[in-house]
């Protein structure tokens, strides 16, 4: 599982069969992320090991 930044990062993931959970630290990233499939999505890197143990966000 991997962590992703920009949308570029979900896709680099996915192209290599990775999961990825994309941080969306701003407003609209979530709604942008949201087309790229990704495990799971936090607003906060504090939900990232929850997300994590979950497999999604």
């Amino acid at each position: 599982m991997t962590v992703a930044y920009p949308h570029t990062d979900v896709v680099a993931a996915q192209r290599a069969g990775a999961e990825c959970i994309a941080f969306a630290n701003k407003p609209g990233k979530r709604e942008q992320f949201m087309k790229y499939e990704p495990a799971g999505i936090v607003d906060q890197m504090t939900d990232l090991p929850g997300a994590a143990a979950a497999g999604h966000g």
